[in-house]
């Protein structure tokens, strides 16, 4: 399975002004993230104090990622950065000093 990272940000152009409608998009925001941590896809999550971002590790495939992402669209931006844990970091570099 790969993990990315991912950074996200609200769209604030495309959210509402009203409170209880922004409100009621990001509390549904939150409530799929909790879904996808129960069942392990969403490692870890995380948003900045007052700026409307944040961060997530996922473990997936492409599929499945991009399928995640669009349910958040059109209020939500990402960027997505493959990651590489410390044992595969280690293998790596064992194979790169035995030249192959």
């Amino acid at each position: 399975m790969s993990k990315y990272l991912i950074l996200w940000e609200f769209d604030r152009d495309r959210l509402p002004e009203e409170t209880e409608k922004r409100g009621g998009i990001l509390s549904n925001f939150i409530h799929m993230v909790k879904q996808y941590q129960n069942k392990g896809i969403i490692k870890d999550w995380g948003m900045y104090i007052g700026e409307g971002k944040g961060y997530a590790v996922v473990e997936g495939d492409e599929t499945e990622l991009s399928i995640i992402m669009h349910r958040y669209g059109p209020y939500v931006r990402f960027k997505t950065r493959p990651i590489m844990s410390g044992d595969k970091l280690e293998s790596m570099l064992k194979r790169i000093s035995k030249g192959i």
